[in-house]
C-alpha cells in the first residue's frame, strides 16, 4: 500500500477525523453526566454490554427527572435487571441489594459503580432504610424491586411488602414504574448475567401518591399505596408475555431484596 496514494490519504484523514470527532461527542457527554472519569468509563463499559450482548432496547422516552430524588421501582425477573434499568436510563441508580451479594468480589466493581444500598435479611434494616433516605435527601435516584426477589412466574407480580410506599410517603419523591420484559425469568446468577436476555424496558409516568402524604404510619394507608405500586407496574406488562419461558429449576442463589 503506497502512502503516497491519494486515496490511502483521503482513507487517513477520514478516520483521524471520525476518531476526534469521537473522542470529542465522548468527553460532551462525560461532562454532561458530572461522572468521575472512572465512574463514566465503567457505566459505558456496561452499557454496551448490555445494549449489544442482551439486547436492552427502552420503550418509550426516559421518564426519570434530569436532577433531584427519585424512586425507580420494577419487577424483577433477574440477577442482571439492574444492569438492564441502568442502561435504559440517563442517571446512575443506586439500587437496594441483599448484602450477602457484596460478597462475590467479581462484582464489587459494579455494585461500587452505581453505590449499592445493602440490605439484611433477617429483618427491619434501619440502615438499609437510613441510608435509602439519605440517597434520596441527596438527590439521587433509588432503584427499588418491590416483589423482594427474583420472581420467577412470568404471569403475575409477587405480592410486595409495604417497605416500599413508606420511603415514597416519606421522602414524596417522585416514583416511577417500570416492567422488564424478557425471554427467561432465571434465580441463576451466572445465567442472569451471561445468557443474552433481549431484554425489553417499558416506563411509566410518575404516580400520584400526593393524596396519600402524610398517612405514611397508616398500615391500611400503606397497604392502598403498595397496591397502587405494583398495578401500576402490572400495566406495563406487554400483551403475550406470560408466553415467557421459565428457568425454575436452577439453582437458587441469593435474591435482590426490594
Amino acid at each position: 500500500m503506497d502512502a503516497n496514494d491519494p486515496g490511502v490519504c483521503l482513507a487517513s484523514v477520514a478516520i483521524l477525523g471520525l476518531a476526534l470527532s469521537a473522542a470529542w461527542l465522548a468527553r460532551r457527554d462525560w461532562k454532561r453526566s458530572r461522572q468521575r472519569p472512572g465512574t463514566y468509563l465503567g457505566y459505558r463499559a456496561l452499557w454496551l454490554f448490555c445494549k449489544l450482548w442482551h439486547g436492552v432496547r427502552p420503550r418509550g422516552p426516559d421518564p426519570l427527572p434530569s436532577n433531584g430524588a427519585a424512586i425507580l421501582i420494577s419487577n424483577h425477573t433477574c440477577t442482571a435487571d439492574p444492569l438492564f434499568l441502568l442502561c435504559a436510563t440517563r442517571r446512575m441508580i443506586s439500587f437496594l441489594m441483599a448484602r450477602e451479594y457484596y460478597a462475590i468480589r467479581l462484582l464489587q466493581p459494579i455494585f461500587n459503580l452505581n453505590r449499592t444500598i445493602l440490605v439484611n435479611r433477617t429483618g427491619r434494616d434501619t440502615a438499609a432504610i437510613k441510608a435509602t433516605l439519605r440517597a434520596l435527601g441527596e438527590g439521587r435516584v433509588v432503584g427499588i424491586f418491590p416483589e423482594g426477589g427474583i420472581n420467577l412466574d412470568a404471569q403475575r407480580l409477587r405480592e410486595a411488602k409495604s417497605g416500599t410506599a413508606m420511603l415514597a410517603l416519606l421522602t414524596r419523591a417522585p416514583v416511577i414504574p417500570a416492567f422488564i420484559y424478557r425471554r427467561r425469568h432465571t434465580n441463576h446468577l451466572l445465567l442472569g448475567v451471561l445468557q443474552p436476555a433481549r431484554a425489553r424496558i417499558y416506563f411509566g409516568k410518575p404516580i400520584d401518591l400526593s393524596s396519600y402524604y402524610g398517612s405514611e404510619h397508616d398500615a391500611s394507608a400503606l397497604a392502598r399505596v403498595t397496591e397502587i405500586l405494583m398495578s401500576s407496574i402490572e400495566q406495563l406488562r406487554p400483551k403475550g408475555s406470560a408466553a415467557l419461558q421459565i428457568c425454575a429449576n436452577e439453582p437458587k442463589t441469593p435474591q435482590v431484596s426490594g
